[in-house]
């Protein structure tokens, strides 16, 4: 989340983004726009993407399962 929002704010600085300027130009707004808005939409939904090409199936939700119970187990 930290470089996401470091890449974000110095995406919308290169676009010449200044937060106390009281105007802001064309530019100035895209690349906040950019930055807040489009990039996350665009990463999200490839992220989306893979989440739903790897599905879990029975055999790895059991693995899963399994390997929870021994790190309760473990922790008691």
């Amino acid at each position: 989340i930290a470089i996401g929002l470091a890449l974000g704010l110095g995406i919308a600085g290169w676009y010449g983004f200044d937060p106390a300027a009281t105007h802001h130009s064309a530019e100035n707004i895209f690349g906040l726009t950019l930055a807040i808005a489009w990039l996350p939409a665009i990463f999200g939904s490839i992220a989306l993407l893979f989440i739903a090409l790897s599905p879990i199936t029975a055999h790895r939700h059991e693995l899963i399962r399994r390997r929870l119970d021994i790190r309760d187990s473990r922790s008691k």
